[in-house]
């Protein structure tokens, strides 16, 4: 789940910028430090499990849950008042807030709206794949999409993992900077979670441009 890299107390700010971001410079810009620190953990973690599978799900939650609460925010703003910097966080928040977030733009859904966001997480991922090669280290990656419910989303998110992949491969060097040549090849798995019922109910559609699936047990239950 690589949320979880997200909200860490260094790493929090630079989410932020990128969700505040005006332009795509910007944007790039908190993707390029994201990436960095991502490629760091990926690093440890193919280390930690070399020769055995990794399966990296994709960002899944919805962008507010990396801003502030917006109750605090407009006490506070009706009390002490909010700085500059707040005042943006206030507006982002309530500008991504949603009635029902499980169902929200979240998982596939937000990787339409930030195909960057993606695109950084599989070129970190396969960096540090290829990190761990020219140590001598043989992982074995696999990529899952969060929500996917039809046919037509797996198959664009399917496109941006092989895109990004491609990408990464082609830069031809291992990022390491140690002067050793990564491979140029990778087999890597690309799946999705069924997390929702109708994506249980087209599983068969979704299974042609999916490697693997996994269960959400968790959404699907409460949904």
């Amino acid at each position: 789940r690589t949320e979880h890299m997200f909200i860490a107390e260094d790493r929090l700010p630079i989410v932020r910028r990128m969700i505040l971001a005006e332009s795509a410079a910007d944007e790039e810009a908190a993707l390029e430090e994201l990436r960095v620190a991502q490629r760091a953990d990926f690093v440890d973690i193919l280390e930690a499990m070399d020769g055995l599978p990794v399966t990296v799900r994709l960002l899944d939650p919805p962008l507010h849950e990396f801003l502030p609460d917006t109750g605090e925010l407009a006490i506070k703003q009706a009390t002490t008042g909010l700085s500059a910097e707040e005042e943006r966080l206030f507006a982002a928040a309530k500008q991504w807030q949603e009635f029902n977030p499980m169902l929200g733009t979240r998982g596939v859904r937000l990787g339409v709206i930030k195909p960057g966001l993606y695109a950084m997480q599989v070129r970190a991922l396969v960096q540090a794949a290829l990190d761990r090669v020219a140590a001598g280290g043989k992982p074995v990656v696999e990529i899952m999409i969060p929500l996917t419910v039809t046919r037509q989303e797996m198959a664009l998110s399917r496109s941006w993992v092989e895109g990004a992949l491609a990408e990464t491969l082609a830069a031809g060097s291992s990022p390491a900077g140690n002067g050793k040549r990564g491979r140029r090849r990778m087999d890597v798995l690309i799946g999705t979670m069924i997390e929702t019922p109708r994506a249980a109910l087209r599983a068969g559609e979704i299974a042609e441009f999916a490697d693997f699936f996994s269960f959400g047990t968790n959404d699907l239950t409460q949904m």
